[in-house]
């Protein structure tokens, strides 16, 4: 599990933690069954506090992205992967459908809005 602090950042540490790893879920790095490090592990290894830490993973587990096991540790869930990713694709739909309102009513065409789309996808990569 690779996460990167940005101390530089206007979100909070333990928010940094949390979305990184929805991300890596969501990607499939970690799938369902792959356990996670403890809490204390995570900190050392990322110079924060545990209870930075603990804050995001009460949050993941309180969103059903992990569980956690008494003694035995946290692992991914399958509980809400597929809901997360209805959910995405329904925001990414509601976008879509404001930018193609917004191109009819200008002189843009489909073919130069997907263009677009796709420098800007390759850029983030």
């Amino acid at each position: 599990m690779n996460i990167i602090i940005n101390t530089d950042s206007s979100k909070p540490i333990y928010e940094q933690i949390e979305n990184q790893i929805k991300k890596q879920i969501m990607n499939e790095d970690l799938k369902t069954g792959d356990s996670i490090p403890s809490m204390r592990v995570l900190a050392r290894n990322l110079k924060v506090a545990v209870i930075t830490v603990q804050k995001a993973y009460e949050n993941l587990q309180k969103d059903g992205f992990i569980e956690t096991i008494h003694g035995k540790g946290s692992f991914i869930s399958a509980r809400n992967i597929e809901l997360q990713k209805i959910e995405t694709y329904k925001e990414v739909e509601d976008l879509a459908k404001k930018i193609v309102k917004k191109i009819q009513s200008s002189s843009i065409s489909i073919e130069d809005l997907i263009d677009l789309i796709k420098k800007i996808y390759e850029e983030g990569q």
